[in-house]
């Protein structure tokens, strides 16, 4: 199916976020993915911590962690002007996706929310995308599944891989004991 017949779902938004120095990214999105009413799936803290971790890895830029408006290498003389954007720094195809669903909800493409909303929306479409994600029991695995099963921004060298596994999951086990700080993981 092209982008142009896809059909999303425009019952539940949050507020326009802010971006920059004002933006606590990952407090926004532990509370959405724990809080907000009319998602896809019951995201359990251990999920939206290892989301929370790639995307903090994937999108640190211009000193904002999880920078909305994260950017690639530029694309020159193509439509799409990078090679990945935004938290989980989509490919190509999938920014276009990103720019019809954020068209069809009257919201920025570089709005943190709505590419929350997206994630969630894209985790429903796609099985590929979700692999074994839910089934994890720990931010470990959680974490890992996100971005070897799910495809969300892993690199294609082993070594940058496996480093970047590692990034990854630090600042996952960070998130969740700063947001569960009652029942710490380590």
């Amino acid at each position: 199916i092209r982008p142009q017949a896809r059909s999303f779902i425009t019952d539940f938004f949050p507020a326009q976020t802010p971006t920059g120095d004002n933006a606590d990214n990952r407090a926004k999105a532990w509370e959405f993915f724990s809080t907000s009413p009319g998602l896809n799936f019951k995201y359990r803290p251990h999920h939206i911590a290892g989301m929370i971790g790639n995307f903090i890895i994937e999108a640190r830029d211009d000193g904002i962690e999880m920078n909305p408006d994260a950017k690639g290498t530029e694309n020159a003389g193509t439509d799409i002007e990078y090679t990945a954007y935004g938290i989980a720094q989509w490919g190509i195809d999938r920014q276009k996706e990103l720019q019809l669903f954020a068209s069809t909800q009257n919201r920025a493409i570089n709005d943190l929310m709505t590419q929350l909303k997206f994630v969630d929306w894209e985790l429903k479409q796609y099985t590929f995308l979700r692999g074994q994600f839910f089934e994890t029991e720990n931010t470990e695995e959680a974490t890992s599944k996100f971005v070897n099963s799910g495809k969300f921004g892993k690199p294609t060298n082993y070594w940058n891989a496996r480093a970047a596994e590692e990034l990854r999951l630090k600042e996952a086990l960070k998130v969740y004991n700063e947001f569960t700080q009652y029942y710490p993981e380590s």
